[in-house]
């Protein structure tokens, strides 16, 4: 028997399915395929839009404001990478400036603009200064 908040388990195994049945949406567990399915569809939808992304897609773009999650930054440069005979696409990266006291969580967040849409996009801070944070995307 263990005892934790005032509910009585008599086993991690109870324990473990409460926990369960409070965090996991209702459906998910009776059909745990299907699920999974679901969730790499998305996945897999994701990553094709953001396989389509060009340069040329964001060059008209630079000095236009851009969110990171709910940050406004703003796209400074586009740059093409010497051609690497990559089959996939070009090469390029983007260079946007933020305010000091944008941070990044270290995982993919999502980035928006009307001309590109949303994408989950990880994103690396490349210098910090007084006046404002340098983030960069890059896209091989």
């Amino acid at each position: 028997m263990d005892k934790r908040n005032g509910i009585t388990f008599s086993s991690r195994r109870d324990a473990l399915l409460a926990l369960t049945a409070a965090v996991v949406p209702a459906g998910v567990l009776s059909n745990p395929v299907r699920a999974v399915a679901r969730t790499a569809a998305t996945l897999a939808a994701a990553a094709q839009s953001s396989a389509k992304l060009a340069a040329e897609h964001f060059e008209p773009l630079v000095g236009q404001t851009f969110r990171l999650g709910e940050n406004p930054v703003t796209l400074r440069k586009v740059s093409r990478m010497r051609n690497t005979g990559s089959p996939f696409r070009e090469q390029f990266s983007i260079a946007f400036e933020a305010s000091p006291d944008v941070a990044l969580p270290g995982e993919p967040v999502p980035v928006s603009h009307p001309a590109v849409g949303r994408h989950n996009l990880l994103v690396t801070q490349t210098g910090n200064a007084a006046n404002g944070t340098a983030l960069e995307i890059c896209f091989a």
